[in-house]
């Protein structure tokens, strides 16, 4: 799948975690593009401990929403391969998933940017 850029005046911020089952490390990666396509950030962190991979997909959105504020003014599309962790980003109401804490604090930081 092709990397398809943001309208006129739109930043994407693309996400992405991955996971180490042995060890329970997992890392974040960020970056976010203009609408040419430029990568305006990019960032990466190390999880020392983490559940699963869905887990390390959530806390990637979240450090994703995280990075964007530094254009508080912009509109940003969020992009992530994991359908799990989106669904329940987009969810009403309380979510009791393990990664409810990352959910929460996801919806928390992005009511901010609205």
């Amino acid at each position: 799948m092709r990397w398809v850029p943001p309208a006129v005046g739109v930043l994407k911020i693309n996400v992405d975690g991955a996971f180490d089952h042995e060890s329970g490390a997992a890392g974040v990666g960020v970056i976010i593009r203009d609408d040419q396509g430029q990568p305006l950030l990019t960032a990466n962190r190390v999880l020392l401990h983490c559940r699963n991979a869905e887990e390390a997909e959530a806390a990637a959105c979240l450090e994703g929403v995280r990075q964007a504020e530094r254009w508080p003014d912009c509109p940003l599309i969020l992009e992530s391969d994991c359908a799990t962790a989106i669904e329940k980003i987009k969810q009403d109401g309380r979510d009791r998933s393990p990664i409810s804490f990352l959910i929460h604090d996801f919806k928390v930081e992005t009511s901010r940017a609205l």
